[in-house]
């Protein structure tokens, strides 16, 4: 049998077998000064309910396709859903500061706690629900718009999320790729539900 769980890496389970997996990097296009400041504030980025939103038939079909090739007999076998937050661009410093987030994917094959094996989550795997929630650090910024760019998909405005005392926005989604936190509006703010759909 398959155990199919998201977890969080270096600090407690959200929930034990539904918390998520969350790693974070800093790409090195962002300039040196933004990326140190950056950098203290990553933690806070978090992605849950990934494994929740993948088609139970597609969930099936990519474990059998992940380990057609391991030898799992007698063997510990789960699944784990890695989302890597990356931040690609930022300018935490001009009158219109924004920084751009890129947000990937991963399904990961773990055997006896080791990891044998990776594929990326495309979105055509997902259910298509705003059921994914997503928190991303603010870095200072006194966020306006959040615009959600993703290949095939028209490009959305998100202007309704909950913001926190301690410099984070969150959101809910149905797919992924880019967010850019902007303190300008580009866009008219029309009634949302908060959510990229």
């Amino acid at each position: 049998t398959f155990n199919v769980v998201e977890k969080t890496i270096e600090k407690p389970p959200v929930d034990t077998g539904s918390a998520e997996d969350t790693r974070v990097e800093v790409s090195d296009k962002v300039s040196k000064e933004d990326a140190a400041i950056i950098e203290k504030t990553l933690e806070k980025a978090q992605v849950i309910s990934v494994v929740n939103s993948i088609k139970p038939e597609k969930k099936d079909a990519l474990l059998k396709e992940l380990t057609k090739d391991i030898d799992t007999e007698g063997k510990e076998v789960s699944l784990t859903v890695v989302n890597t937050v990356k931040v690609t661009a930022a300018d935490l410093k001009s009158e219109k500061k924004s920084i751009t987030y890129e947000i990937s994917p991963k399904a990961v094959v773990i055997v006896d706690g080791a990891e044998v094996k990776t594929a990326d989550l495309k979105n055509d795997l997902l259910t298509g629900d705003a059921t994914i929630e997503v928190t991303l650090p603010t870095n200072g910024l006194d966020v306006k718009e959040i615009i959600h760019q993703s290949e095939g998909y028209p490009t959305e405005y998100i202007h309704n999320f909950m913001t926190s005392e301690t410099g984070t926005v969150t959101f809910k989604i149905s797919h992924f790729s880019s967010f850019t936190l902007n303190e300008e509006t580009t866009q008219p703010v029309v009634p949302s539900n908060g959510s990229s759909i």
